[in-house]
């Protein structure tokens, strides 16, 4: 699990931490308030960018714990500004890069449960994985990166890919 998990979550912390970048060179380009890109979202009943942000690196850091079978903590969802954000992302991307192959090694069939407002899920390891924390982790991402297209930052899908 270790292998489908680890390497790529922590290149999409880094693809995404070169796009805060990018934005904020942006705003200081334009002349734009921080606060006006940081604030931005797509429709009025949708995360803004900040949270955006900090929703992909909040799944990434507790997948680690859950698929270590330990208990995850939250951070604490507020806004914050673009060197926070950087900051927010680089204390995921270390705690992708404490994970050992080892940590994950019951990974996949490991019971995982998880409460809702409404319901209680329980699945494997595997199933984490693959349906929840995938599809979550890359739908904020790509939310993230819409909000800056639509915005007007220049950033392209070789920077949401890594390879700008």
């Amino acid at each position: 699990m270790y292998n489908d998990f680890v390497p790529q979550l922590s290149h999409a912390l880094k693809s995404l931490s070169k796009i805060l970048t990018k934005a904020e060179a942006h705003c200081d380009m334009k002349n734009i308030m921080h606060e006006r890109i940081l604030n931005a979202g797509l429709t009025p009943d949708m995360y803004a960018f900040t949270k955006q942000v900090q929703t992909v690196t909040d799944l990434s850091t507790r997948a680690v714990a859950r698929l270590k079978g330990e208990e995850p903590q939250s951070i604490e969802f507020r806004t914050a500004s673009f060197e926070e954000l950087r900051a927010i992302l680089q204390n995921a991307q270390d705690t992708l890069n404490k994970v050992k192959a080892d940590d994950f090694t019951n990974a996949a069939d490991i019971g995982i449960t998880m409460k809702t407002p409404n319901d209680e899920i329980n699945m494997t390891g595997h199933q984490y994985l693959y349906s929840f924390v995938y599809p979550n982790f890359y739908f904020h991402m790509t939310t993230a990166y819409q909000i800056l297209r639509h915005n007007g930052v220049d950033i392209g899908k070789m920077d949401y890919l890594g390879r700008a």
